[in-house]
């Protein structure tokens, strides 16, 4: 429709056509569905597979970006300084998130044990990033797409960076505990409204609920 409208318009324009046929017709409405996330099944079935298989550091990427909803480049750039720790508490700190936005996100124990059990595995480097590759370089955005998607294979999900974050954000925002503000602050969403689709209900929920109501 968006290309029948350009072509119309232009040929009017051009004196070809005396009226705009797509004048009048309205465009279709793109659905506004939830974004995809992993349920807690698949969730702890693909944190067995890294787990198990993974080593350190692959570990902390994926507890990384599933318990702070992070973007996969937010990821890659994060420094050491950019992780605080302690017994009981963590931050993780993003100082070039989307738009050039600066936000801080707290570590849950589960992230905390993963950077804990990395940190002294973590290969000396020239620089200061968090995560390393084989030549010592800061791991890139498609490495570390490439890292989720091989465990992603091994627990038989088809995932992304974006997949876990997505995961995050639906978790906090069904829990009745958080609120939408928390949420978008956490999330680095300018617009509450980004963050309000991950309160509606995916494919999946909507055939659950209706299945409940089957009759045996």
């Amino acid at each position: 429709m968006a290309a029948l409208a350009k072509f119309c318009a232009w040929a009017k324009a051009q004196g070809l056509l005396a009226e705009d046929p797509t004048a009048e017709v309205k465009g279709v409405r793109r659905a506004q569905v939830a974004p995809k996330a992993l349920n807690a099944v698949d969730l702890r079935r693909l944190l067995r597979e890294v787990h198990k298989r993974g080593k350190k550091r692959d570990v902390a990427i994926v507890e990384l970006l599933s318990n702070t909803g992070l973007r996969v480049g937010e990821l890659a750039q994060l420094t050491l300084g950019d992780i605080e720790l302690s017994p009981r508490k963590g931050l993780v700190t993003v100082r070039s998130g989307k738009g050039a936005k600066y936000r801080q996100v707290p570590l849950n124990v589960d992230a905390r044990r993963a950077l804990e059990e990395y940190l002294p595995t973590r290969p000396t480097a020239e620089g200061e990033r968090l995560f390393i590759g084989q030549r010592g370089n800061g791991l890139t955005p498609s490495a570390i797409w490439r890292v989720v998607k091989q465990y992603g294979q091994r627990a038989e999900l088809a995932i992304s960076p974006h997949t876990l974050r997505h995961t995050f954000g639906t978790r906090l925002a069904r829990s009745k505990e958080v609120d939408l503000v928390t949420v978008a602050t956490m999330m680095g969403h300018e617009s509450l409204d980004t963050t309000a689709l991950y309160t509606r209900p995916s494919e999946e929920d909507m055939a659950n609920a209706v299945e409940k109501l089957a009759v045996e």
